[in-house]
């Protein structure tokens, strides 16, 4: 029995912060207005939204025309997220690995932005990664399943031994915690 196929798109992937540090998350604001000014990314960016009131909400958002970047604070933990809303061409893998790219790269920005004064740490022991559309990845057994095959063959070429944690609980969308303890480098 071949197993089915699915077209992944509208990935997202979520880098923690080290715990809570001495950060004004305010200060995303205007660092957010810069990647837009000097078009630090490859997609368009539009907008910067304010959602900081939101309590456990996406916390400072920067709109794209290909993807969004947040300083996000769903479920009360602090991370970057990277949501990929344009559809993408391409296998599975390269779609996982550009979006894995980018969000590295956002990180590495923010990390050695003047702004944060060496404060802002990235964990790379832990990330979420979720699809943003249940028409395209139900949270069903049989299409987790599917995933997960995706997630094991990509992060096999970053990570000598990880652990994949699916979302349980079927109202959320389809996605996956994922802790390491050996970070290696996307090249």
């Amino acid at each position: 029995m071949t197993q089915e196929k699915i077209n992944l798109q509208h990935i997202n992937f979520k880098f923690y912060i080290e715990e809570n540090p001495d950060i004004d998350f305010e200060n995303f604001n205007p660092v957010f207005q810069t990647w837009i000014q000097e078009k630090l990314t490859d997609e368009l960016m539009i907008d910067v939204a304010d959602y900081l009131h939101v309590p456990s909400g996406p916390g400072m958002l920067l709109v794209g025309f290909e993807a969004d970047y947040s300083m996000d604070n769903t479920q009360g933990r602090w991370g970057l997220r990277y949501n990929r809303k344009a559809v993408m061409e391409g296998s599975n893998q390269e779609k996982l690995k550009h979006c894995f790219k980018q969000s590295i790269e956002a990180c590495e920005r923010l990390k050695s932005n003047k702004t944060f004064d060496g404060k802002l740490k990235f964990n790379t022991q832990e990330l979420e990664f979720f699809i943003n559309d249940r028409g395209v990845a139900p949270n069903t057994s049989k299409i987790s399943k599917i995933v997960e095959s995706e997630l094991e063959k990509f992060f096999q070429k970053l990570w000598e031994d990880f652990e994949l944690i699916s979302h349980e609980d079927k109202r959320q969308r389809l996605g996956f915690n994922l802790k390491t303890k050996n970070f290696k480098s996307l090249d």
